[in-house]
Order: C-alpha cells, then structure tokens, then sequence
C-alpha cells in the first residue's frame, strides 16, 4: 500500500524501483494508522485468514530474502494437509 500519494506518484516509484506488483493507494493515512506504521518503509505480510503474519519496519539489503521467506512460510502452514 503506497502512503498518501497519488497513482501517478505511485506508478513512477514502482518503474524507477523496477517493481511489477500491484498496488494499493492509502491517500488519507487510514490504512497506515490501522497498521500502526510508525515508519516508511512499513511493510506488514498478511495472511489469507487476514491476521498480520510478520511486520518489517524500514529496509535493509535482505529485505527481498526475508519477504520471501515470511511469504514461504505462509504458503507451506496454509496449504492443506496431503490427506484432505
């Protein structure tokens, strides 16, 4: 979700990032204060129940990994078992 700017603000962010995902525009902060995102970047991995699964506040050079791993981990407790 992109904080308080505009689509076309948004648009350029993700082709200069080199970014192909889709993304939510948050322009009053509501979703921001529902989060409590207390930084930028804030970036909050949802489960598909809808619960926060993992918060990771600012970036870091690993950033990509551990989103990836938090998403793994996500995807391998939510599928369903071999015999259901």
């Amino acid at each position: 979700v992109n904080l308080q700017q505009t689509s076309e603000e948004a648009a350029d962010a993700m082709r200069r990032l080199k970014l192909e995902i889709p993304v939510a525009l948050d322009r009053d902060g509501k979703t921001a204060a529902a989060y409590g995102a207390s930084s930028i970047p804030y970036t909050v991995v949802v489960g598909a129940d809808g619960k926060v699964a993992r918060v990771f506040i600012g970036s870091s050079p690993r950033l990509g990994e551990q989103l990836r791993k938090a998403i793994d981990v996500l995807l391998s407790s939510e599928a369903p078992a071999a015999n259901e």
